[in-house]
């Protein structure tokens, strides 16, 4: 497409996409700060007093387009939030059909599959990601990319534990550019939906997709 995507690694992360400064959408966590043992927690108020991690697709004329809830989450998260609704949308934008995820939510492979199979070409997932947890973020990125033939663009935070290393990744599964562990980071780099395609002629995942052994809900009640 010829244009670039944008994307700030630091505390909180954002995303930005355009063909300049005037033409952008951005996509972050809700600024409402919570402590949370040694973290900052960025979360969202809902009904009833609950908590939900957040997050907010704005699109470039201030309008919010879409609002997502982390729905998986991690560790003592569960003791001070709500996790949201298990339903993942495509998200219509000016610039094309992107899904998001909340960190932990990409380790998993059927939200990412989810997505992709609703037409997404990129899927956007801010993350508080750890560095006991490292090894996780360089290897389930690019294989959400290549599993589903789509762009991953994670974007990390750094300092307080967190490992850095936001990255976007091709359909392919190639990592294209990735910042710093340490160091708060601006990446630019351009994005062609129109490779992907291409891609699919050679990794043809989802032609080959065969429903009849999607896992059926009944057989994890039978695990219980």
């Amino acid at each position: 497409m010829g244009e670039w995507l944008l994307f700030i690694q630091g505390t909180i992360p954002i995303v930005a996409r355009g063909a300049n400064w005037g033409d952008r959408f951005l996509i972050s966590k809700s600024r409402k700060k919570i402590k949370s043992s040694a973290n900052r927690t960025l979360c969202r108020g809902g009904e009833n007093g609950k908590l939900y991690i957040s997050l907010a697709v704005i699109e470039s004329t201030g309008e919010v387009i879409a609002t997502y809830r982390k729905s998986f989450l991690w560790g003592r998260e569960k003791e001070i939030f709500t996790p949201g609704d298990r339903a993942y949308n495509a998200i219509d934008t000016s610039k094309g059909k992107i899904g998001v995820l909340i960190c932990a939510d990409i380790e998993f492979p059927e939200p990412s599959r989810i997505l992709a199979l609703q037409g997404v070409e990129l899927i956007i997932v801010p993350s508080v990601w750890s560095y006991g947890a490292e090894t996780r973020w360089d290897i389930q990125l690019p294989a959400r990319a290549l599993d589903n033939t789509v762009y991953i663009l994670g974007v990390n935070t750094v300092n307080e534990g967190s490992c850095g290393k936001s990255k976007l990744v091709a359909p392919n599964g190639e990592v294209l550019c990735e910042a710093s562990t340490t160091e708060q980071s601006i990446l630019i780099h351009d994005v062609d939906f129109s490779i992907i395609p291409d891609v699919r002629k050679e990794v043809p995942y989802l032609d080959d997709l065969d429903k009849k052994l999607w896992p059926n809900a009944a057989l994890f009640e039978m695990k219980k």
